[in-house]
């Protein structure tokens, strides 16, 4: 026979079920989806010397505010543990790559070990990214 806990969990149960799977989600105009878009897939470069090292500072600082815990750090190349267990928490891997003449792009790209996806979205992620590299924002 049922007791009444066990009614409770499976009364409850869709319903916690629902609101997780919800987590994260934002509806976006599609306007604003555009914009975001525009944003995530711009090319980060920089110059070699000061223009580099401010742009890999922010880019450190980002990742560090923004990931659990560092695995490698470098010169060329910044990468985070990857979270266990389904894990929607991202992980990141972020490259400092040579394109010529003192010129570098700096490339990330995100993660996670979860079937449904990660929280926030990559897309989201890469665009907040970009902001706080290229200096249009102070918030990482």
């Amino acid at each position: 026979m049922l007791g009444k806990n066990n009614i409770r969990f499976w009364l409850l149960c869709p319903t916690c079920m629902l609101i997780a799977s919800m987590n994260g989600c934002v509806t976006l105009t599609p306007e604003q989806q555009a914009q975001l878009d525009k944003v995530a897939s711009r090319k980060v470069t920089c110059t070699k010397g000061d223009d580099c090292d401010v742009k890999w500072r922010r880019a450190l600082t980002w990742v560090s505010r923004n990931s659990r815990k560092l695995q490698m750090r470098g010169d060329s190349i910044i990468d985070t543990f990857i979270p266990a267990n389904q894990s929607a928490t991202s992980n990141f891997l972020v490259n400092k790559v040579p394109l010529g003449n003192g010129v570098y792009e700096i490339t990330i790209i995100t993660g996670c070990d979860n079937l449904l996806g990660c929280v926030p979205e990559a897309t989201q992620l890469r665009a907040s990214f970009n902001r706080f590299v290229l200096g249009d924002s102070n918030t990482p």
